[in-house]
């Protein structure tokens, strides 16, 4: 098989950039210039590119490939790569793709198996006040992207003593219980959130 190259083209459908740099063998498409000169400059940036980083990273600007090298060497700093980055962040958006239950659908769901349950009418409506303070910020999420930073910023940020904001921790970790409990999601982020 013929090994691609990087080549300067003229283009003459363009008055405004009569010049490219063809990135097709790579699957990058094309790349316009207007003149010469930058097209030739930057058809050496991507053999710099390709001689140092292989076939993959040419045609990627110089941003994102700065952005990667980043990652990596932050990664390498705690024993990891980015292909173990990119198969815990995959698998974080598997699992939200595969729980589609929101916040808000999940609280009537509570609500609902509580009332089934027995409880008495102080706690449910205690319960359905609280949460539906919680679904008025986070109700259209669904309830597996909620992370525990997300909810201790929102309970930090909640008016009241900290007795108040006890009460909103233990009734939105029922919620969580409840969804840990159907395995829609894999632990309560609830318990490591700061009492």
């Amino acid at each position: 098989m013929k090994r691609p190259t990087l080549r300067v083209l003229e283009y003459r459908h363009s008055k405004t950039h009569p010049w490219y740099l063809d990135l097709r063998p790579f699957n990058r498409g094309r790349k316009f210039f207007k003149t010469k000169a930058e097209a030739d400059a930057e058809r050496l940036r991507q053999i710099t590119t390709l001689a140092r980083h292989g076939r993959e990273a040419v045609g990627l600007p110089p941003g994102e490939l700065s952005a990667i090298i980043h990652a990596r060497k932050e990664l390498a700093k705690h024993g990891k790569t980015i292909d173990d980055a990119a198969a815990f962040y995959l698998d974080y958006l598997e699992r939200i793709r595969r729980c589609s239950v929101t916040v808000s659908q999940l609280a009537a769901e509570v609500l609902d198996a509580k009332r089934k349950d027995g409880m008495s009418t102080t706690y449910i409506d205690d319960l359905k006040k609280r949460l539906a303070r919680f679904c008025s910020d986070f109700g259209e999420r669904k309830i597996a992207g909620i992370t525990v930073e997300e909810l201790d910023n929102w309970l930090r940020a909640l008016p009241g003593s900290p007795k108040s904001r006890a009460n909103y921790r233990a009734n939105v970790g029922v919620l969580f219980s409840y969804a840990e409990r159907r395995r829609m999601i894999d632990s309560n982020p609830i318990l490591h959130t700061a009492r």
